[in-house]
């Protein structure tokens, strides 16, 4: 028989997708495209020792082969289902035996062993005169034996090969495997296991659609439930299982594999085996011993049969394959804390994700658990018990089943308790007679933490001091003192566990409950100085990242520099939309690093954060994040005795009261800054305080003043050579120039400002010189040359990203319209520039209102 008929596509393992090691005829190893030659002797030799014996150690030390063979195994099967381990003194393959030709019957039955070489042959007569009379082909068999003795008459008798010939000669019964046929079966048996489905029950309309396309006859054999400890994982796979139960006439089978249970081990797929086994109408004496035994009667007893198989709480894709039944006939259900993308991509599963509920459907099971109408009762109550428990179904049984116990109490007692976050975890257990807090959100996060890699548990710890809500792989290299690789690497593992969810590229965020159970485990295994060392990286970090993002927006005003000479790994940060970008992603994060850094007293790091992210707020004008960052910061920088930190936190402030109208406060901070400043000799900061103060002293009217003090501002930033702060009082100067009427002298002086800003392109600030021009021309009676102004700030407004540059700018267009007679114009820029900036509470806001009222007055 030729060699080219023992392996075709056809093949069982082929068709499956998987590797297929080809020994009878040229070593191959065959993938989905095709066929991948050995090309080394040494290759060659050692694929046919590793693939006689599969899972099985072979010693040899052909390390070059075993490197040539993995790259052939990595291209054959990238999923990674095959793979050559090495061992102490030799090397592994973990492999389905049925993917190797020599393990197949019908193979090795049909081979012509004498085109094979020596050392392969001899290993491989046995097995087919073995095969050859399981297969009631005893003749074939024994003159298997007799043609190879023929060829060797010169030699002595394998005796090994004899005994079995004499085996065969004699029908030695032992020879023959087991069949379904003969196992003792006690009656044709229909199991019904599931457990009932949970009270309360309630949503999940699009999972149970999901699982009831597993019904379809095209569809997968094999569903995977996957979704964090507390989910609803078992709820909804036994509800739903409830539901279809009478598709699956020939029985349903349940068994709780463990995989995440704290007080006993993971249930071993033999013992799983031995029950279905026995369910199924198997003796109990006649159960195999060997686990592929009894894995291949389980499957012989559900071939072509409709039988549900639950397989609950999964710790892996080892512990479920060998309970696989295969075929057409039986269906396949498992739940799971982790997402088994083996099962996914070696078994073609179906994936069926289980997250939180949402909002409406939280309400309804808190009613349904506690049997009180709950959301009509006390609504808001009833929603806020749903968000402090996260929309998690655990958690809400939790509470509904205290709830149960404790009718007459109030859901608003019950919601304060859980609003405080020290002792939200310790509400949300319920003791057990039989075993204490046995039904725990605490405990169910704790098994999913407990299992895993040490490396990814200490990642879990860590996350626990951290106060932000998002986070991504360099925060966490900062926050591990490791590389961004590893600390990805790590970000996925907890992904996979269902201890954090990926929103989009490399952004993780956590649960709420599972960050209260981060956060003590941090603080319960962690020691103070790794709690202080964990702190002072992450605030490293963020000033390290800020100070380079704020130098793409415009030249820093202070001589902070803590990215500079600095080895922190930080994200992609190239134009100034990246850096606004990024501030903005981690505008909760760094709020809440800040009051977490006031909180421990790092006094320093707390100032200078807050000023690293003024370039930000000023341009974006989240006002509450603004006030909030410098309040935090002044206070720290008095208590560490910093007057240069007190100087620019008043500095900033003083940004803060300008744009939302407040000029009275705008120029006490920005004197408190000058005043400190001027203290300390500190002639940068004088000149940032003066500029500034001239310029809410405009606003106030005081004409006077803000002429000097812009006038020092602008002498001194030539003292000093800085360039760019000079078109702050040149602009300001031009403001006093154009309410003097001196039209010419405003139009000079805000050229000269709008000169520096193109030469260092800050497109925000030259928007606002623009609205100044615009301004000027308009008072003159230039409208032409206003309307060019105004839509020219529109336009860089919009390019740099901030609103309220362009909001000023669309009031000036708005302005020149009216001058001209359009009155429909003006009214449509007004109405869209309400509808589109209305929100954000600058003064502009104001007066545009006040125009439109007055225009259609």
């Amino acid at each position: 028989m030729g060699r080219g008929k023992l392996v075709t596509s056809a093949h069982p393992a082929v068709r499956r997708g998987g590797v297929l090691i080809r020994l009878l005829g040229r070593p191959e190893i065959f993938g989905v495209d095709g066929p991948l030659p050995v090309d080394s002797a040494e290759a060659c030799t050692l694929l046919t020792r590793i693939a006689l014996h599969p899972n099985e150690i072979v010693l040899t030390e052909h390390t070059e082969a075993a490197d040539e063979l993995r790259v052939l195994l990595d291209k054959a099967d990238p999923g990674g289902g095959t793979e050559l381990i090495t061992e102490r003194f030799g090397y592994r393959l973990r492999i389905d035996p049925e993917r190797i030709d020599v393990h197949d019957p019908t193979a090795i039955s049909a081979a012509d062993l004498a085109l094979l070489p020596d050392a392969l042959r001899r290993d491989l007569v046995g097995r087919q005169m073995t095969e050859l009379h399981r297969q009631g082909r005893r003749a074939e068999a024994l003159a298997v034996y007799e043609r190879i003795q023929a060829g060797r008459r010169d030699q002595p008798l394998d005796p090994v090969l004899r005994a079995l010939y004499d085996r065969i000669l004699y029908d030695d019964p032992s020879l023959l495997p087991p069949e379904p046929s003969s196992v003792e079966i006690a009656g044709v048996v229909a199991p019904a296991q599931l457990p009932p489905a949970p009270t309360g029950f309630t949503g999940r309309h699009e999972e149970l659609s999901s699982l009831d396309r597993l019904l379809q006859e095209d569809t997968s054999t094999l569903g995977v439930v996957v979704g964090a400890a507390g989910t609803g994982k078992t709820a909804l796979a036994v509800t739903w299982a409830g539901q279809v139960a009478r598709e699956f006439p020939d029985g349903q089978l349940f068994v709780c594999l463990r995989g995440y249970d704290q007080n006993r081990p993971p249930a071993e797929p033999a013992d799983v085996l031995r029950r279905f086994l026995i369910a199924l109408g198997v003796a109990p004496q006649a159960v195999p011993v060997d686990l592929a035994e009894r894995a291949a009667l389980y499957r012989s007893l559900l071939a072509g049969r409709r039988v549900l198989v639950l397989l609950d709480d999964a710790r892996d894709s080892e512990q479920v394959r060998p309970l696989l039944p295969g075929g057409r006939g039986p269906l396949t259900i498992v739940t799971s804390r982790r997402r088994l993308d083996g099962l996914v991509a070696r078994d073609g599963a179906a994936y069926v994700p289980v997250g939180t509920l949402p909002g409406p459907q939280a309400v309804r099971l808190l009613d349904e658990v506690s049997d009180i109408s709950w959301s009509q009762r006390d609504p808001v109550n009833a929603s806020r018990i749903a968000n402090l428990c996260g929309h998690l179904p655990l958690a809400l049984r939790i509470v509904g089943a205290r709830l149960a116990m404790a009718p007459n109490g109030t859901l608003a007692r019950l919601a304060d308790e859980l609003a405080d976050e020290r002792h939200r975890l310790q509400v949300l257990d319920i003791e057990d007679d039989d075993d204490d807090m046995q039904v725990s959100v605490r405990r169910a996060f704790d098994v999913s933490y407990r299992t895993l890699p040490p490396e990814y548990a200490s990642v879990f710890r860590l996350l626990g001091f951290f106060p932000g809500a998002n986070f991504g792989p360099h925060l966490v290299a900062a926050l591990s003192d490791g590389s961004v690789s590893a600390a990805r690497t790590a970000l996925r593992a907890l992904s996979a566990a269902h201890l954090i969810t990926e929103t989009s590229q490399d952004w993780f965020t956590m649960h709420d409950l599972v960050r209260l159970h981060a956060r003590e485990v941090a603080f319960s295994e962690l020691t103070q100085a790794e709690a202080f060392a964990v702190g002072t990286r992450v605030l490293e970090y963020y000033c390290v990242v800020s100070d380079r993002a704020r130098r793409l927006i415009r030249p820093p005003a202070d001589s902070l520099a803590p990215s500079l000479c600095s080895s922190v790994a930080t994200p992609r940060l190239e134009t100034r939309a990246h850096a606004l970008a990024w501030f903005e992603r981690e505008r909760s994060n760094l709020l809440s690093v800040l009051r977490g850094a006031h909180q421990a007293a790092f006094n320093t790091r707390v100032w200078q954060l807050a000023r690293l992210q003024l370039d930000f707020l000023a341009t974006h004008c989240p006002w509450e994040d603004w006030r909030t960052s410098h309040e935090l910061g002044l206070a720290a920088a008095k208590a560490a005795g910093d007057r240069n930190g007190e100087a620019l936190m008043h500095h900033g402030l003083g940004l803060l009261y300008g744009r939302l109208g407040e000029h009275e406060r705008a120029l006490a901070e920005h004197e408190a800054c000058r005043r400190l400043a001027e203290g300390d000799g500190d002639l940068p900061v004088v000149a940032l305080g003066s500029a500034h103060a001239a310029s809410a002293l405009f606003h106030l009217s005081r004409h006077d003043e803000a002429m000097a003090l812009s006038r020092q501002a602008l002498a001194l930033y030539r003292l000093l050579g800085d360039r760019y702060r000079q078109a702050q009082p040149l602009s300001t100067l031009g403001e006093l120039a154009r309410l003097s009427g001196d039209y010419e002298a405003s139009l000079a002086y805000n050229q000269q400002a709008l000169h520096i800003y193109q030469q260092f392109d800050d497109q925000e600030r030259q928007a606002w010189v623009r609205v100044h021009l615009g301004e000027t021309n308009r008072a003159a009676g230039w409208l032409d040359h206003a309307e060019a102004c105004f839509t020219e700030a529109v336009r860089l407004s919009r390019v740099s990203g901030t609103a309220l540059r362009e909001g000023y700018a669309v009031r000036g267009l708005g302005d020149v319209y009216l001058d001209r007679g359009d009155k429909p114009a003006a009214r449509a820029v007004w109405e869209e520039a309400l509808r589109s900036f209305g929100h954000i509470g600058a003064p502009w806001v104001a007066s545009v209102r006040a125009r439109l009222a007055k225009l259609l007055g």
